[in-house]
């Protein structure tokens, strides 16, 4: 969820629904316990952003971000770095079409939080040269140094990364309750 004011804003992790959301501009949307601390979000800060006819652009953010992913019922936290949010925003203020939120996956980070999944789709990934080839497979993929630039004397550490997105205004509301991390069938 972004709050946006004047050149600045911010953005915190809303809890996933089981059902969709209605997106009716006055509907609550839960924040996540664990992007929090003592009950204050812990929202990632941009400020500079620059808004020209109706366009907004962050700038590349300082720190350090994610994309909460699910694949087939599966939470998958891929953290991510140099975000860069852009969005047309409507001349009432109730939507954002054309937005992009992009940035740069660390390669070792993200190896490590999709090895964490695989065993959820099947324990015969929780080892083995299938599992490994996988892995490899992302690792293969670096493209871009982690602070997202480029250095043709260096090896690529990370992976950039983009999620195209549609918003429309909500109402932040209350702190869900901490969830249980799901068990490893690997372990």
């Amino acid at each position: 969820m972004f709050s946006l004011n004047g050149t600045g804003g911010s953005f915190v992790y809303a809890e996933s629904v089981s059902s969709p959301p209605t997106f009716a501009a006055d509907e609550k949307r839960a924040v996540t316990d664990d992007s929090t601390t003592n009950g204050t979000p812990n929202a990632v800060i941009f400020g500079g952003g620059v808004g020209t006819d109706g366009v907004y652009d962050s700038g590349i953010l300082v720190g350090n971000a994610r994309f909460d992913l699910s694949l087939s019922g599966q939470d998958l936290v891929v953290p991510i770095r140099a975000v860069n949010i852009r969005m047309t925003i409507s001349s009432d203020g109730l939507k954002a079409t054309e937005g992009t939120i992009s940035g740069v996956a660390p390669t070792e980070q993200l190896v490590a939080a999709m090895g964490a999944l695989m065993g959820r789709f099947s324990t015969d990934l929780c080892t083995g040269t299938t599992r490994d080839g996988i892995l490899d497979s992302i690792r293969q993929a670096s493209d871009i140094m982690q602070d997202g630039s480029q250095d043709p004397n260096k090896e690529c550490d990370g992976i950039s990364v983009g999620l195209g997105f549609e918003a429309t205004r909500v109402v932040v509301g209350d702190i869900a309750p901490a969830k249980a991390p799901p068990a490893d069938p690997c372990n």
